[in-house]
Formats: C-alpha cells, structure tokens, sequence
C-alpha cells in the first residue's frame, strides 16, 4: 500500500460510523459548481483510492486495478498492482511503479518504473527504468508532460526522448530537480552538482533545497545558514550570497526571486513577539518584509507560497490553532472564517486560492473549501476529505469516508488569472541636515513620490567615537512605522536612548564624534521594498 492509500486509512479510521450530514452553516460566499462520482465501476463494498488527475481524465484505483475516468467513460488501464506516481498533464499518460513485470523484458523481481499511455486501446507499457536498475528504482522528478523524467537507481539517470542518461557517473544521488526537470542537482565523487542540458556547475557542498524554474538560482542550507547561489548554465561554480545566519528554509518562489526563512531573530522593528517568525527576502531588496506579524501568537509553520508571494501558515496548536493568508506586504486574513471546525490546509492553486478541509472536534470532516484570493469562500464537499486538485482549483478531488470510500470531483468555476506581479521598486526620497543637536532624536524627512502609498519603518547605528581613547561604542536606532500617501511627506524620528544620548554627549564634549547611519526602508502595497541610506553627525 502507497502512502496515499494509508493517508486514507488513517482518515477514514477516525470516520467510524459518523453521518456525512450536511453543514448547517453556509458558506460566506457560494458559487455553482458541479459534483460527479468518479468511481463508478467499484464493486459495492469495495475501496476506491484517488491516483491523479489531468486535462478531462482522474485516475482512481480500487481492487480490480488502475482505472481511468474521461468525461465519465471508465476504461482499466491496468489490473496489475502498481502505485501511481505522477499524471501527465493532459490526463492521458502516467508515471507507475511496481515489482511486478508489466512486460517480458523485465526480468528482476524489484520495483521499476513504467510509462503507461492510455491514450490508445489497450493501453500501452514502455518500461523507464532501463539502466542502473539492479535494485529497487524510485521517481526523482518529471516534467508536467512525462516527456522528461529523473529516477534513481543505482545512480541517478535522466530519461528524455526513451533513452536514458546517467548523471555525474556511477553512483550519483539524485536531490532535486526544476518543475519541469530540465535543470537537476545531483550529488557525486562528493560534490553537488547542478546540470542543464548536460551543462554541469559546481554548486558547493552544502544540501540544495531549491532551484529555479530556469535553473540559474537555487538555494542551499544546512545548520541555519541559507545561501543563495546563482550560475549560468555554462558556469563552472556556482556565485553564492549568504541569506541568514540563523533561519530554517520556509520555502521559495519558483523564479527564485524571493525565498522565505524562519527565524527567532528580530530583524524588524514591528517584529514584537516572542515566537519565531516567517521573513521573505527579495533579490535586490537589503530589506526583509516580515510575513507573520501582529497575527501571530506563538511559533508559526509554514503551508504554502502563492504565486503573488504570499504566505500561507497556520499560527499555534490544537482547538487554538488558526491558518492564515499573508499578502505580499505581509498582512494576514484568517482563513478559517465562516468554516465549520478547525481549516486544515490542503493545496494552494496557480491563481492563489487555498483549499482546506474543515474538521470537528473528533478529526471528522465538515467538508472540502476553497478560499480564493480575494478571500471569498466556496464549500466544494460536504464531509468530504481532500485528495487533490488541479493546478488553477478548477478541479478539486475528494473521496468520502467511511468505507467503502468513493471518489468526487467537484468543478470549481476558474478565477480570473492574477494581474501581473508588480514588481516594481517604490520611489520615494529622504533628506535630513547633516548636523543636528544631540537632543535624544535625528529626524528625516521622507517624501512618497511614486503612485503607491508608502510603509515607511527604518533602523540605524549611532557610532560613537572618542579620539583620546580610540574607543568606539554603537547603539542600535529605530524609527516607528509611518504610512504616506502618495505625494506625502513626513518627518521620521529616530529614538536616541538615554545612554547613547549620555556617551555622545561625553564623546563630544572630549573632541571625539558621534555619527548616525540610518537605513530608511520603504515598502509599496504590494510588498516591493526600497532602501534609502541617511548619514548624520550630533553636535
């Protein structure tokens, strides 16, 4: 039995003999949709497993075999026992594995890939796992299509137009791959390696945890350090930038461009809780947009990135425990609101909506929802558990428990797609008198220039300096938030402490210097961040 099969079993264990009653609290938002039973041929009192779905087919199997669903015509695609690992995106191929001999020239009796294509009658077997085959074989990644797959064998091989290609040499390890598994990184002679096209790039030691759509970024990480590392694809070596010190790797967006980490450290002024917090880091921003804020209460996990970078989390434990929706700019929207029982997160789509299932206080559902990105909720099930969806939520698969379990999809009307990303930096200006009275605050004056309104926060070091001694002291400097409209303008008051005020006043009165660096940061609606540098002596 596959892991999705015990997945289902364990939820299904906690159903026992409770009613799929209808919910008597109806969603904040409902729009029509479709349901359909997918498993139509299970045998009465037999159990139906959701396998995968594409374009207008859901693969489903059950104890007479894989079975495959088109606009309501079931056809067996295979009754050997195999696990699906991977559905083409049209529906009509599927990535297999088994130890069982699907054709004659499987001789071994470990488990092997298969590409089954049941877009012909019967359908067709072509064996994958052609080399490095002596043991067991697993699925290491494969393009949307099925036309280029990555397993691991004895070393790990690329497969693309039915041969295959081994990677670095004889025992390689696969570690992971771009979505569509043009760019792979791969372990050997024990180095990391990063390979496009049969292009190969030293990529350091350190475990990759990611890599760009197009292969050029990716990230590392290990023992609280994440580095970003970038190449072209005839690099030799990889260029690496050190993101945090101290932070676990939360996740990134799929060009690369952001990555969110999860630290203990407060690396913001609105950062005032106690918990460890979820940051995402921008290329090209020196400053970090803090994704789970004032609605935190204690530590956070982190669900899921949306294509808008934003976040989805949940926020503390058991009865308590909520799941949320950050946006870009790192303001949070509960997700659980008008849902029956505790939201658990279940998929997010290339629109932006989240889908959950909802659960009582005995681990039963109270049905499959779909929040889209404007935060509107539709109730997709009512009992049901989920068990997929397709990329854009216009498809979402449920089964229904207790046994015997049966598979439904719900047809969700599709989102308008997302308005472009902006990605645009925030203009704005800050000016402050180079001279000012050491008076217990610096002030500097900051203009929003631009279209947008402006989040404007900053932080700073008062260095302070004394000839005789060649002594210096640095105290750290914060600035409260302050919101601009645009064309606005605003004096920014940096605090200066009692005990930094009493050294500069002493350094200065011995000849020496007190001198603040300042490091104003302007944030746009849309998460788009500028840093604008300050300088000032006190006198």
């Amino acid at each position: 039995m596959d892991s999705r099969r015990r997945t289902v079993a364990a939820l299904a264990a906690a159903a026992t003999a409770a009613s799929l009653a209808l919910v008597t609290t109806a969603p904040a938002h409902a729009e029509t949709r479709t349901t359909r039973l997918i498993s139509t041929t299970t045998a009465t009192g037999q159990n139906a497993y959701f396998e995968g779905g594409g374009g207008s087919s859901v693969w489903f199997s059950d104890p007479g075999g894989l079975w495959r669903n088109v606009n309501g015509a079931v056809s067996s695609v295979t009754t050997a026992d195999v696990d699906v690992e991977q559905v083409s995106s049209d529906g009509t191929r599927a990535v297999v594995r088994t130890d069982k001999p699907l054709i004659a020239g499987d001789g071994d009796a470990s488990f092997d890939l298969y590409l089954l294509d049941a877009g012909t009658v019967p359908a067709s077997v072509t064996l994958i796992s052609t080399a490095g085959s002596a043991g067991d074989v697993s699925l290491g990644a494969a393009s949307p299509d099925l036309s280029r797959i990555v397993y691991q064998g004895t070393s790990a091989y690329v497969v693309a137009n039915g041969s295959a290609t081994i990677l670095g040499g004889a025992g390689s390890d696969f570690q992971l791959a771009s979505r569509d598994a043009t760019a792979v990184v791969y372990t050997y002679n024990g180095s990391q390696r990063r390979d496009i096209g049969g292009q190969t790039t030293d990529v350091g030691t350190t475990p990759a945890v990611a890599i760009s759509d197009d292969g050029l970024t990716g990230y590392v990480s290990n023992g609280g350090i994440i580095r970003r590392f970038t190449a072209p694809a005839s690099a030799a070596s990889a260029t690496f930038t050190t993101i945090s010190g101290n932070g676990s790797y939360n996740g990134s967006t799929p060009d690369g461009q952001s990555v969110f980490v999860a630290t203990p450290d407060k690396l913001v002024s609105a950062d005032t809780d106690t918990g460890t917090d979820v940051y995402r880091f921008d290329v090209g921003s020196a400053v970090p947009v803090l994704m789970t804020g004032a609605a935190v209460t204690t530590d956070v996990a982190t669900e899921a990135i949306t294509p808008s970078r934003s976040l989805v989390f949940t926020d503390g434990s058991g009865p308590a425990r909520r799941l949320l929706r950050s946006d870009a700019t790192g303001v949070a929207r509960d997700l659980g609101t008008g849902v029956p029982g505790q939201p658990v997160f279940a998929a997010v789509t290339t629109t932006g909506a989240v889908v959950l299932t909802g659960y009582d206080t005995n681990e039963l559902s109270t049905g499959t929802y779909l929040v889209d990105a404007a935060g509107a909720l539709t109730q997709l099930s009512t009992g049901g558990y989920f068990a997929g969806s397709s990329p854009d939520g216009s498809k979402v698969w449920y089964f229904t428990a207790p046994s015997p379990y049966r598979v439904y999809e719900s047809a969700v009307p599709v989102s308008p797609p997302s308005p472009p990303a902006d990605t645009t930096t925030p203009t704005a200006s800050a000016k402050a008198k180079k001279r000012q009275e050491n008076d217990g605050r610096i002030e500097v004056q900051v203009t929003c220039t631009g279209t947008e309104a402006c989040r404007v926060t900053g932080a700073g070091t008062l260095s302070v300096t004394v000839p005789a001694t060649r002594g210096k002291r640095k105290f750290a400097l914060t600035a409260p938030l302050t919101l601009l409209s645009p064309g606005q303008k605003a004096v920014v008051a940096f605090k200066v402490r009692k005990k930094a005020k009493k050294a500069a006043a002493l350094a200065l009165r011995r000849g020496g210097r007190a001198q603040a660096v300042l490091r104003i940061a302007v944030a746009d609606t849309s998460g788009n961040t500028r840093a604008l540098p300050v300088k000032v002596r006190l006198r």
